[in-house]
């Protein structure tokens, strides 16, 4: 195993060092403000992109940053519960669904590798995309370029997965009441900015 240790301790040294009061209040208890439901791709840092402390984002993550349908008869429960867990209990504000540029999940959707059948766990994960595949069939038929089929299965992906969150009445009825605020954001890793759901003109807006 790489040797962490170095790293730690320069954790310990600088950063834990500069926020230690922080560190000690969350060792009683921890108040999140935001709950990100996010890809589990290691070019997404959460923190530094919200500049949020610890302590203020809570994050739940899979490949491709799948929310199940409120009625799924195959639920996703570790999702369900982060939910009922940050909703319920924490009481979050906010929600981002947060997806990005040249995702390796929608890209396996749209081309799935010839050893597919050797990680059977990721292909039974992934077919979970292929409704938003099949419902933009002719649209990504009538593209050339890859970067632009994988910009929209991205976004369509944001969108599907956003209209799922919005499915579950402990999300809808907090919204509802204003008391709970959902956004569909897609990151654009190399240039450091995001495309924020527009849900009215079904539509991306960079923030």
């Amino acid at each position: 195993m790489r040797d962490f240790k170095p790293a730690v301790d320069h954790f310990h040294e600088t950063a834990y060092k500069d926020k230690q009061a922080i560190y000690e209040s969350l060792a009683r208890t921890h108040s999140p403000h935001t709950l990100v439901i996010t890809c589990g791709d290691s070019r997404i840092n959460v923190e530094s992109l919200l500049q949020a402390d610890p302590g203020e984002v809570f994050q739940i993550r899979n490949i491709a940053n799948i929310v199940p349908e409120y009625n799924d008869s195959d639920p996703i429960l570790s999702l369900q519960a982060g939910l009922d867990f940050t909703v319920t209990s924490l009481k979050v504000n906010n929600i981002i669904l947060l997806g990005h540029i040249n995702c390796g999940g929608c890209n396996t959707c749209l081309n799935p590798p010839e050893n597919f059948d050797e990680m059977p766990y990721l292909k039974e994960w992934i077919s979970k995309l292929n409704p938003v595949k099949e419902s933009i069939a002719d649209q990504l038929a009538a593209l050339d370029d890859p970067v632009a089929k994988s910009d929209l299965m991205e976004k369509t992906n944001i969108i599907t997965q956003y209209n799922h969150l919005m499915e579950y009445p402990i999300i809808a009825d907090r919204v509802a009441a204003g008391n709970l605020k959902v956004e569909g954001w897609h990151f654009h890793t190399d240039e450091g900015f995001v495309e924020v759901y527009q849900p009215e003109t079904k539509t991306f807006k960079r923030l």
